[in-house]
């Protein structure tokens, strides 16, 4: 009974954390967005949620990326793929420029690290790895 308890505390004490660091990651890029958007208190709830949804859901793919490095790649692209559109619904037609440069900047980058590997010689597990690190850090 006494390890059950134990246990029990460890991992609801886990679970907390867990919770928190997602918080606080989505109230971090939420404030980095606010500013570079320039938000209303309005948009900066709806981003609030909308990075909420992002931080949780590349929380649940999280095993993947040892496990099945593929699927793990398909469902990072899903996820930036739902939050990118719910980033462009949340935007004023002024703030969207910012949002389409965004984009460009993001695409090339991601061309140039292609165009690099592949110059290496990179196989294509090894481009797929370097884009699930770019695509990790986004």
């Amino acid at each position: 009974m006494k390890y059950l308890f134990l246990t029990l505390l460890w991992v609801t004490t886990a679970l907390a954390f867990g919770q928190n660091d997602i918080e606080a990651q989505a109230r971090q890029a939420t404030d980095a967005l606010t500013a570079h958007y320039k938000l209303d208190e309005a948009q900066q709830q709806q981003m609030y949620q909308i990075q909420l949804r992002k931080y949780r859901n590349l929380q649940q793919i999280a095993a993947y990326k040892q496990t099945n490095p593929t699927l793990y790649l398909q469902k990072l692209k899903a996820i930036r793929l739902g939050t990118d559109g719910s980033i462009k619904r949340l935007l004023r037609n002024e703030q969207l420029p910012i949002y389409y440069e965004d984009l460009r900047q993001r695409r090339k980058r991601e061309a140039q690290l292609i165009k690099e590997l592949r110059s290496q010689g990179a196989t294509q597990q090894q481009i797929d790895a370097a884009l699930m690190e770019e695509l990790a850090r986004q």
